[in-house]
């Protein structure tokens, strides 16, 4: 096996920390489009949340008329 002198060692280490920081690069490159995404999938989340609220109110508000609906015959 060869043994590789120091400036030898300094190029390939090199070389392998920059194709490392590439990688690295290429993902940190990704992290705003993924912050807006996530922005607009929250504020999705919360529109379902105040419509699922709404429901929710309106269920507890006509429960009594709901059972009995349910309980009616079809025909």
């Amino acid at each position: 096996m060869q043994s590789l002198d120091d400036d030898e060692r300094k190029a390939v280490l090199g070389e392998v920390l920059a194709d490392e920081l590439k990688v690295i690069r290429e993902y940190v490159e990704d992290v705003p489009e993924i912050k807006q995404k996530v922005h607009k999938i929250n504020a999705t989340v919360s529109e379902i949340n105040d419509r699922l609220s709404v429901l929710e109110s309106v269920v507890r508000e006509h429960e009594l008329e709901i059972r009995k609906f349910k309980t009616k015959p079809a025909f």
